[in-house]
């Protein structure tokens, strides 16, 4: 295991145990105040088809996002990950309760099945992490599909990585492979 490996993991096994040790209250007021944000900025104004996550566990949640999104007359793409292979694809959604099924991880919700992959690139889209750093590097769950997706299917998207500011670190380890990222949002601002 590399440095840069050994780094990465130390990393998201502090962040993951920071994260979750916040209460769900708090959680979601800091939630609530970087989608104010996000809805505030320019980018999402321009953005017609905005990619985002449907968050799970102590993450940013993201629910009221995805409605709004929705209310506000914009695509809304979300992540399905493809059985029996790496990576994830692209979704049109226009109903949270009717077009989401059980993901592959407990509290997991992914497009279901039946609904068609989405072919043009998003405008925006909205990733989630566990570490960020101000120069918009992002140390996701170490599966590398956010990188390989935003590489092969969305390089010209504006990304903004959403999580929380007890997220942002000094400098996150990042390999070649690692995607820099457009913004980082949280509950205080871009940064």
């Amino acid at each position: 295991m590399t440095e840069t490996a050994r780094a990465k993991r130390a990393l998201r096994k502090h962040m993951l145990q920071a994260r979750g040790a916040v209460d769900a209250t708090r959680r979601d007021a800091w939630s609530r105040a970087a989608a104010a944000h996000l809805l505030a900025h320019p980018t999402y104004a321009a953005a017609a088809t905005v990619m985002a996550f449907a968050s799970m566990g102590a993450e940013c949640n993201t629910w009221p996002l995805l409605a709004r999104i929705l209310a506000d007359g914009k695509r809304l793409l979300l992540p399905r990950c493809r059985p029996r292979a790496a990576g994830f694809d692209a979704v049109a959604v226009a109903d949270l309760d009717a077009d989401l099924v059980p993901g592959p991880l407990p509290g997991m919700r992914d497009p279901a099945p039946h609904l068609p992959v989405h072919a043009p690139p998003p405008d925006l889209v909205i990733v989630p992490g566990l570490a960020f750093d101000r120069a918009h590097r992002r140390l996701g769950y170490g599966k590398g599909m956010y990188d390989a997706f935003l590489t092969h299917h969305a390089p010209k998207a504006v990304t903004v990585g959403l999580g929380f500011a007890l997220q942002l670190v000094d400098r996150v380890p990042t390999a070649a492979h690692d995607v820099p990222l457009t913004h980082v949002l949280t509950e205080q601002g871009f940064c």
